[in-house]
């Protein structure tokens, strides 16, 4: 694996690369927050999928 990886001493392309984690994370970030809000939107209209129900005894 370590052979296939190119190393470089460029300044741009370290540039590039930590714009790109950043972005990553962002995305999964907002991916999460997406999540979250649908979960409570389904809540809201009471539909929310794995409701938790109390048994009847």
């Amino acid at each position: 694996m370590a052979a296939l990886k190119r190393r470089t001493n460029d300044p741009k392309v370290a540039v590039l690369e930590r714009e790109l984690k950043r972005a990553k994370r962002l995305v999964g970030d907002l991916m999460m927050d997406k999540e979250l809000l649908e979960m409570r939107v389904a809540r809201q209209e009471g539909k929310l999928p794995f409701a938790r129900q109390r048994s009847r005894r």
